[in-house]
């Protein structure tokens, strides 16, 4: 029997983790964080072909043991992103264009029934925090609002 299988068993395996997941879909200009995970640490990383921090426009920093981070990345440049740890891929993106397209029909919704309380109950059901909604509703950046009350 040979040896080399068992000598390849015995070698640790390295795994690597890189945050956002692979096929991820990434508007170009949004800003993300960034984090690369390894059990045997990182000595390179490589975005879109490019130095992290130059590709990310941030400097990677230490993140806890055998991990690196950068908050507040964007990627700039619309297509296909490969990044590559140590030489090897570790993700593949899709960035697109961040371009705005005209809507071309509208439909507007007008609740009927639908008191103040169904509104703060909504934006409940969307997360709070300190007391105060996470996201407000779509109905609350609209110019104009009416109330109707019936006895």
């Amino acid at each position: 029997m040979s040896l080399l299988p068992l000598l390849l068993l015995s070698l640790p395996a390295r795994a690597v983790t890189v945050y956002p997941l692979t096929g991820s879909e990434l508007l170009a200009g949004q800003r993300f964080d960034f984090k690369v995970e390894s059990s045997s640490g990182v000595a390179s990383v490589t975005v879109c072909g490019r130095p992290a921090a130059e590709a990310l426009g941030v400097a990677l920093s230490p993140a806890e043991p055998g991990a690196v981070k950068a908050q507040g990345a964007v990627l700039k440049t619309p297509g296909p992103c490969r990044v590559e740890v140590d030489g090897r891929p570790a993700a593949d993106w899709v960035v697109y264009s961040a371009d705005r397209p005209k809507a071309k029909n509208l439909i507007l919704l007008i609740g009927d029934g639908m008191s103040l309380a169904h509104r703060v109950a909504a934006r409940a059901m969307r997360g709070h925090a300190a007391g105060r909604a996470k996201a407000p509703l779509a109905m609350d950046d609209m110019p104009h609002t009416a109330l109707v009350g019936t006895s």
